[in-house]
């Protein structure tokens, strides 16, 4: 815990994905390193970095560490963030700006925490969608070279995989009446994902296999009588069933044994499970809808 500020760099760099470069690289910036050194002094921190007694009145604020960055945000700015329409690291023109900084005395001997939360309203200069990032700074979480490391969030959440297509539009009228479970468990599967609950993710993803299968070929009492049948009546062939085993199996070990799975098990399981969804009800509807279409031989 701290007994002063931790000497986190915030220094602009020519790194384009740091959100202040611009504002910051065409502006001249206080100096950090003398800022910091004079508030160490004033908290009786020696230049060896030996700690003295701590005053209680007048705790030095979080800012000293980021105030190079916090100064040159404006309106206008335009900073690097994710878009969920353009499905990735984007330009954004800074609509608002608004930070909060914060400090916390947790000893009698002048030991304290801080930190900062900054809530950018952000625009992209693409899709003009609008987004809210929220990045909380806190002293003692840090990495390997002493540096805060933020938490950044997204309003709404950020989404590193898209709906498939036929979620939305006029894809919708695909499920309707008893095949209605398919857009509204695939909905809650991805709102899971992007709340990084991968457990109930996993779960949700065995869920809609499970009664993918039941509405084609009935219940027979397990997975794997399911699976089997599934299989016999052609819906996938054998070598395919042995991935659905091992996509089923993700939220088994997710229920039973305690396993957390990982991003890129989501991602395999989603993948899987779209493949099934679209060749058991979207292609053939849209098999039907081009047969229809297309004029029959003479």
């Amino acid at each position: 815990m701290s007994k002063g500020l931790r000497p986190a760099s915030s220094r602009c760099t020519d790194d384009d994905t740091q959100p202040f470069a611009r504002k910051c690289c065409a502006q001249s910036e206080p100096d950090i390193t003398s800022t910091v050194a004079g508030a160490m002094v004033n908290r009786g921190i020696a230049a060896n970095g030996d700690f003295g007694p701590a005053p209680k009145e007048d705790l030095p604020s979080f800012s000293v560490l980021t105030q190079a960055a916090s100064l040159t945000m404006e309106q206008g700015d335009i900073v690097k963030a994710h878009c969920n329409i353009c499905a990735g690291e984007r330009n954004h023109q800074l609509l608002h700006f608004h930070s909060k900084e914060w400090t916390e005395e947790v000893d009698d001997y002048g030991s304290y925490v801080s930190g900062e939360d900054r809530y950018e309203l952000l625009q992209c200069a693409g899709c003009e969608r609008v987004t809210l990032r929220h990045s909380s700074y806190f002293s003692e979480n840090t990495d390997d070279d002493g540096r805060v490391v933020p938490t950044v969030s997204y309003y709404p959440p950020a989404t590193f995989r898209r709906k498939p297509r036929w979620l939305s539009g006029s894809g919708r009228f695909l499920f309707i009446g008893q095949t209605d479970f398919v857009p509204r468990l695939l909905n809650e599967i991805y709102t899971a994902l992007h709340g990084e609950c991968l457990s109930l993710a996993a779960m949700g993803v065995r869920a809609l296999l499970e009664r993918v299968m039941i509405d084609r070929v009935g219940d027979h009492d397990s997975f794997a009588e399911n699976l089997k049948a599934f299989a016999d009546k052609g819906y996938v062939a054998a070598h395919q069933s042995d991935i659905l085993k091992a996509t089923l199996d993700v939220g088994h070990a997710s229920i039973h044994r305690n396993y957390t799975p990982t991003l890129e098990d989501i991602r395999l399981a989603l993948d899987i499970t779209e493949n099934v969804i679209e060749m058991v009800y979207v292609s053939h509807e849209q098999a039907a809808e081009l047969k229809r279409r297309t004029p029959p031989r003479k």
